[in-house]
């Protein structure tokens, strides 16, 4: 009985000493709410591509671009390091609606102030017009060799009756394979004729920045060359200063025509040519970028080539993918022009003449014939 009454009397002071303490708060967790950071994706920076990345004196050098904005002029400048001398710029064109870019211009082989180009390592720029936005590839430059000494030969002795008169008026030569001669200082002068290679000059002066000289031509006539095309005998900055006013032409000669159309556009069909050998010929696919390079071919003649991608190697004439190597200006009238392409194909090179017409202000490709050689 004793045992009953004091487990009981220890069972109730338990739950009294209990009741007086009570339980512990349990700590209450505050909500927070973490921010959601939305990330935009940074735009991918303009790129370009250059073909060849080795190139000498007068190589036709084919650009491609992206990553531009839509519908931007764009120029392209060499340089030894970084942005170099903006001064001259060697070509420009203007973006598509997907920032895409694509032109072709020969190299020259002296800087804008007549110093003959020397370095080895280049870089190309393309760059809006503040030079805010830009794209840099690095190539390479072969000089050309230095002049090999003439020997020197005893001089004659001339007779009493030989008179002897040294000539130091300055001459050049052309040292392209044709030279545009204009009637002032610029593309947007009137073309007067176009003169072959190793055609030579008398220099008569020069403009401002002495990147344009002014010629006397074998017939008489006179007008602009621009200095990259041509070897001159003298330092075209030790030439005078000369008048940039129309010149005149030579006595008896008829004026020579005004071209058709801008010469812009002439390089704007070169450069759509250009542009789908090379975009044909890039990427890893069995097709390329096949995709990309019919955005320079017209409407009716892309379709059976997006329905039969082998139609186009039959169009063309050659077994399987080429790989682009030349295109040249066979004809061109302002409103057509005849490209003829060479290419590098299984079992030697293969030509296919490529016609290119004016659709909706833009130069297209209608047809490609195969050349049998």
């Amino acid at each position: 009985m004793k045992t009953r009454t004091l487990t009981s009397l220890f069972i109730v002071a338990g739950l009294l000493l209990a009741g007086c303490i009570g339980k512990a708060p349990t700590p209450q967790s505050k909500s927070t709410t973490t921010p959601i950071v939305r990330r935009t994706a940074t735009p991918a920076p303009p790129a370009i591509n250059i073909k060849p990345d080795t190139v000498s004196a007068n190589t036709q050098v084919t650009v491609t671009g992206e990553g531009f904005p839509a519908e931007t002029r764009v120029r392209v400048y060499l340089s030894a390091a970084n942005l170099g001398d903006t001064t001259q710029s060697y070509g420009e064109a203007v973006t598509n609606a997907e920032g895409w870019l694509a032109f072709v211009f020969p190299m020259p082989d002296r800087w804008p102030n007549g110093a003959p180009i020397t370095e080895k390592a280049l870089l190309l720029v393309v760059a809006n017009d503040d030079l805010s936005l830009r794209a840099t590839a690095p190539f390479n430059f072969q000089p050309p060799p230095p002049p090999q000494p003439t020997p020197s030969l005893p001089p004659a002795t001339p007779t009493p009756t030989t008179v002897i008169t040294p000539t130091n008026a300055p001459s050049a030569r052309v040292n392209y394979e044709f030279l545009n001669v204009r009637s002032g200082p610029g593309i947007t002068f009137t073309l007067l004729t176009k003169l072959e290679q190793n055609v030579t000059l008398s220099l008569l002066g020069r403009n401002d920045d002495s990147t344009w000289v002014r010629i006397r031509l074998p017939d008489g006539r006179e007008g602009w060359a621009y200095t990259q095309y041509i070897k001159a005998s003298v330092a075209i900055a030790s030439l005078p200063l000369a008048s940039t006013l129309p010149p005149t032409q030579g006595p008896g000669l008829p004026p020579a025509p005004a071209p058709a159309v801008p010469a812009n556009e002439q390089e704007a069909a070169l450069a759509a040519a250009v542009s789908f050998y090379t975009q044909w010929a890039s990427g890893p696919s069995p097709n390329g970028n096949l995709a990309q390079a019919l955005r320079f071919v017209s409407k009716a003649l892309a379709d059976p080539i997006n329905a039969d991608n082998s139609s186009l190697l039959r169009m063309v004439g050659v077994p399987s993918r080429p790989l682009y190597t030349q295109i040249e200006i066979q004809r061109f009238d302002g409103t057509t022009a005849l490209m003829r392409a060479t290419l590098q194909s299984e079992g030697g090179n293969r030509v296919a003449d490529t016609t290119l017409a004016k659709e909706n202000g833009v130069w297209v490709i209608t047809k490609f014939q195969p050349v049998t050689q």
